[in-house]
């Protein structure tokens, strides 16, 4: 029987501080998660939580560490799960989390992936995040080490941060093409899409020298919703950007949470007007939640999506899009209700992060207010963040 996924065997993760994982959406919150900490190839190959997770994968079982797939799966979305052989001589795909350098600090990231993130948190008095610093896996000496597996691996993908403004990620590019691989590679990226250029580099044009290149564009809703859940972006410059790559093959990958629910049916009508489709995911933790919504607001959101559908439906949306659509948006709405405690810690996240970026909740989402003034205060002193 295969493993319930082949990742273990197939991929490997760097993450942006030199850990080594076998897969890049593994909840580091979980006992088993938290274990991997490797610094080198030799020492996670070896590690006896690799060993572990394997073995409970072959059994069939579903361990705490992989939860955000069956979590997505469960709620009609997209999830990185994969089913193939094991025991290959080469990794066949390799997931470079390059730098946590990031222009943007979006509401549902965290310092770990964002160096705007490092920044806020260390002026703020109030801490949403654990503690982190600004890493980069070529500044940080790990990526040379890494040139045996990446020119034996089929497939690699390159995250952050955001890899557009990463010196590391120019300099992968350059050892990539130094030894002869962009031919052969598969080669995707995951990009905010706020900047085409760095250091001198249009990445419209270099990454034409990679056949097999796969754009994953990042945006969780539009307009307004958006620059209000991603501090740092501009709408109206993501679409122009948007409109520049659109020649990419790639999709656009959105997460499903409060402040982006509203306002993904734009989103949809962009990118298929850009020859996107949407994937969709859903938050780390229930904080973001749209379950979050009570009947009132769910009965808001059904007159605000019936509409659009026939809206989408009369733009030449395929009907398969819209589906999908509805069944990531609408269908998770309504597959439970969370309490009124959870309710209380979004109130409190939003409130802390509304205060240190003079935002405000109600005037982005006036559809909301009401439902939002109406949330319990909560006072504790630990930390409410949607990271893993």
């Amino acid at each position: 029987m295969a493993p319930l996924c082949s990742r273990p065997w197939l991929d490997l993760t760097v993450e942006s501080d030199g850990t080594f994982a076998p897969c890049s959406v593994m909840d580091r919150a979980t006992e088993a998660g938290r274990h991997f900490r490797q610094t080198t190839l030799e020492g996670y190959l070896a590690s006896p939580e690799l060993a572990e997770l394997k073995a409970a994968l072959s059994r069939g079982e579903r361990p705490d560490a992989c939860g955000v797939c069956w979590r997505d799966e469960a709620a009609g979305g997209w999830s990185v799960r994969r089913v193939g052989p094991e025991g290959v001589a080469a990794y066949e795909e390799v997931h470079l989390k390059i730098s946590n350098v990031c222009n943007l600090s979006c509401r549902t990231c965290a310092p770990t992936s964002s160096s705007s993130w490092v920044a806020e948190e260390a002026r703020a008095d109030l801490k949403l995040h654990a503690p982190a610093r600004v890493v980069d896996l070529k500044r940080d000496g790990v990526l040379d080490s890494l040139w045996p597996v990446l020119e034996r691996t089929r497939k690699l993908r390159v995250t952050g941060g955001e890899p557009l403004l990463s010196p590391g990620f120019l300099a992968l590019l350059d050892g990539l093409e130094a030894r002869g691989l962009p031919e052969r590679l598969e080669l995707s990226v995951i990009t905010n899409l706020t900047s085409l250029s760095f250091r001198g580099v249009d990445f419209v044009e270099r990454f034409r020298r990679y056949p097999n290149f796969f754009a994953i564009l990042s945006a969780d809703g539009a307009g307004s919703a958006i620059e209000y859940a991603r501090s740092g972006l501009s709408w109206p410059r993501f679409v122009e950007h948007l409109d520049r790559v659109r020649h990419w093959p790639g999709v656009i990958h959105c997460v499903v949470h409060v402040y982006s629910l509203l306002s993904i049916p734009d989103l949809v009508l962009a990118a298929w007007r850009a020859g996107k489709r949407v994937h969709y995911a859903v938050p780390f933790n229930d904080l973001l939640s749209v379950q979050l919504l009570g009947p009132q607001e769910r009965a808001l959101v059904l007159d605000r999506y019936e509409p659009a559908c026939d809206e989408l439906l009369a733009q030449g949306v395929p009907r398969d899009a819209i589906s999908d659509m509805w069944r990531a948006t609408v269908g998770l709405m309504h597959r439970r209700t969370l309490d009124q405690a959870a309710a209380g810690r979004f109130k409190r996240y939003t409130e802390e992060l509304d205060r240190r970026r003079k935002t405000r909740f109600a005037d982005t989402f006036p559809q909301l207010a009401s439902w939002y003034a109406g949330l319990p205060e909560v006072t504790e002193g630990s930390r409410s963040s949607p990271e893993r």
